[in-house]
């Protein structure tokens, strides 16, 4: 799957919203996929975090991160094709790590089902 033309998206209550960078690009770094007939469909996403100001100590969203926060438990999920919009996976996040990594910055690790 490519991933530049993949785009995930999560439900905040009303509309799925769109993960993305500021400047409107899908924010995916990584998604591997696992679907096994038989058995629940597995999903890690890789989002890219990086704060536009980290050092900024005014606002938690600028100094942490767009995402940081606002992936819950059992919250829906979707990954689609952004060209031909057909539903690669849907489901609800089960894990959220956030973390530091040396040349990425901050990065976000969803564990879906």
């Amino acid at each position: 799957m490519a991933i530049k033309r993949s785009m995930a998206s999560y439900w905040n209550g009303s509309a799925f919203v769109d993960i993305t960078n500021p400047d409107g690009t899908s924010a995916i770094i990584s998604a591997e996929w696992e679907d096994v007939l038989g058995t629940p469909a597995f999903l890690v996403l890789r989002i890219n975090n990086a704060a536009p100001s980290p050092l900024d100590a005014s606002t938690a969203s600028v100094r942490d991160g767009p995402f940081t926060g606002t992936f819950t438990d059992f919250m829906p999920i979707r990954l689609i094709d952004s060209v031909s919009k057909l539903v690669y996976f849907f489901g609800v996040v089960y894990d959220v790590k956030e973390k530091y990594e040396q040349g990425m910055g901050m990065i976000l690790d969803l564990e879906c089902r």
